[in-house]
């Protein structure tokens, strides 16, 4: 996944969000973890940066996807107002000419 992100930034030129960023960070902290434990030996320090790493990139991506949950609800919220609004105009509309 990560892989076809850096596909689609360099060969698209497409730009990431600041999330995807953050995210990325997270893949950075648990690779550099992973790398530490190779080059210097299992120690549970080792163990901790990558565990940091992964409540990073889960955090920043539990707070990406609500994100775009709360426009979602907020879409829907303003449709719903607007179908409660144009309901009334084509009902007082009678009510007006009704003479």
């Amino acid at each position: 996944m990560l892989s076809y992100a850096f596909i689609d930034q360099l060969y698209f030129g497409e730009l990431p969000c600041p999330l995807c960023l953050m995210q990325r960070i997270g893949f950075v902290i648990i690779g550099c973890a992973l790398v530490l434990n190779i080059r210097c030996g299992a120690h549970s320090s080792h163990y901790g940066c990558g565990i940091v790493g992964g409540l990073v990139g889960m955090m920043v991506s539990l707070r990406q996807v609500l994100y775009m949950f709360c426009l979602a609800i907020q879409c829907l919220v303003k449709l719903f107002w607007n179908c409660i609004f144009m309901l009334g105009v084509m009902l007082a509309i009678p009510v007006f000419y009704w003479d």
